[in-house]
């Protein structure tokens, strides 16, 4: 995956483009990265908890996706006032609000 060799990207915006496949954990060398839109796509298996290390972060929008797994708990606290947006039948997150589409704590 050679995504994580662009550490300079603010921004990876890869909506309504049929990707499949997993996450790649790699995403994680983006260090520079504020926003991460995955929506509408075909992702599959869990979300790769190396995306904890995005500290920059502040949108990640994952809905429509065949994810599966959580956003741990420790992500939102390192990433308040991030705006996070999951299919929340098949993805846990501790700090969404209901229905998965509201501000973190």
């Amino acid at each position: 995956t050679e995504i994580g060799l662009l550490s300079q990207l603010s921004l990876v915006d890869f909506y309504w483009n049929s990707l499949t496949g997993s996450i790649p954990p790699k995403i994680s060398n983006l260090t520079n990265l504020q926003e991460l839109d995955l929506y509408n796509n075909q992702f599959s298996s869990s979300i790769p908890s190396e995306i904890s290390k995005l500290r920059n972060l502040y949108l990640l929008d994952l809905e429509e996706n065949q994810l599966s797994g959580s956003i741990p708990f420790s992500f939102c606290l390192k990433n308040s006032y991030m705006w996070i947006t999951v299919d929340c039948d098949e993805v846990q997150c501790y700090c969404c609000k209901p229905k998965c589409t509201q501000y973190s704590m």
